[in-house]
């Protein structure tokens, strides 16, 4: 996995690229497919903002922004909504391979409600028949 660590607008101390080198591996023991990490720190205004754009197997590219009062604490917002964003990813690609059954009261519930119907309409056919034969024998 590769891992570019770049400061925009301000100088990033040894600390700092450290904590984020960490942040970076940590993220890799989420998913494997992880090819690339890019994290750039950039100042605005009163604000530093963190993106992690992180290059996947399968040809997608995954971002988050955050933005923090320090670079510690926008690299963590970052970091933690990237980890959701892989395990999310993760799980697609898992279901894909490995599709889950459907479930079997949903795929039988519509064959037992036409049986349903089909037998309330004969409950109710012959009620409505009979008490009219039986009162036309009695008059």
């Amino acid at each position: 996995m590769q891992i570019d660590i770049v400061g925009r607008h301000l100088a990033l101390g040894a600390d700092q690229r450290e904590h984020a080198e960490n942040e970076a591996h940590k993220l890799g023991k989420f998913f494997d497919g992880i090819n690339e990490v890019r994290i750039r720190f950039e100042r605005e205004h009163l604000q530093l903002k963190t993106e992690i754009v992180c290059a996947v197997s399968g040809g997608r590219t995954l971002v988050a922004v955050e933005k923090g009062s320090t670079v510690h604490e926008s690299l963590e917002f970052a970091s933690d909504n990237m980890a959701r964003q892989i395990k999310k990813y993760k799980d697609k690609l898992h279901e894909r391979r490995h599709p889950k059954p459907a479930d079997e009261e949903t795929r039988e519930r519509p064959a037992a409600d036409d049986a349903m119907d089909d037998a309330m309409d004969d409950l109710t056919d012959d009620l409505t028949d009979e008490p009219a034969e039986q009162w036309a024998e009695e008059e």
